[in-house]
């Protein structure tokens, strides 16, 4: 399992997956929730092992607070197990807004000290404008006292992967 927590814009992903053999391009690739605007891409990479794929997403500011849940799958060819799946999957979360899924800054279902001294550590700093600080949880470009309320606010609470 992979999170990833990115800003608005683009962010890229390199996905890799080592197998016992080839794999044919994935055939599959599955989003929940479906985002409201934002896009995506998947480009399978065929040829020897490890599977490869590039993975790149187009956030928006209409799901900002979401986490996006992607499973890629492809189907092996040949080897020990032909014709068994293989699955990769990917978080993605969108930050913009303050909901439990920003405020998890190291993407471990829940919201506890680690989150806090994250933001901590870029306190009172600017972000770039094309950086995908995650710790700047409403998106107004700069770690300040707003992001870590919204940590506070969920501090202490959890939920179970979807």
């Amino acid at each position: 399992m992979v999170l990833a927590l990115l800003g608005l814009g683009i962010s890229a992903y390199f996905l890799t997956r080592p197998q016992a053999s080839p794999l044919k391009p994935v055939y599959a690739a599955l989003v929940v929730p479906q985002p409201v605007c934002s896009t995506w891409d998947f480009t399978p990479v065929n040829g020897t092992l490890p599977l490869s794929a590039n993975f790149t997403f187009h956030a928006c500011r209409g799901d900002a607070g979401q986490r996006f849940k992607f499973v890629f799958t492809g189907t092996e060819l040949t080897g020990p197990h032909p014709g068994q799946n293989q699955t990769a999957t990917v978080y993605v979360t969108v930050p913009g807004v303050c909901t439990f899924f920003t405020a998890d800054l190291n993407g471990d279902w829940k919201v506890a000290d680690q989150d806090i001294g994250q933001a901590a550590q870029g306190f009172d700093q600017l972000r770039p404008t094309d950086s995908n600080d995650s710790r700047d949880v409403n998106g107004d470009g700069r770690i300040d006292i707003r992001d870590v309320a919204c940590i506070a606010f969920y501090y202490g609470k959890s939920q179970v992967p979807f």
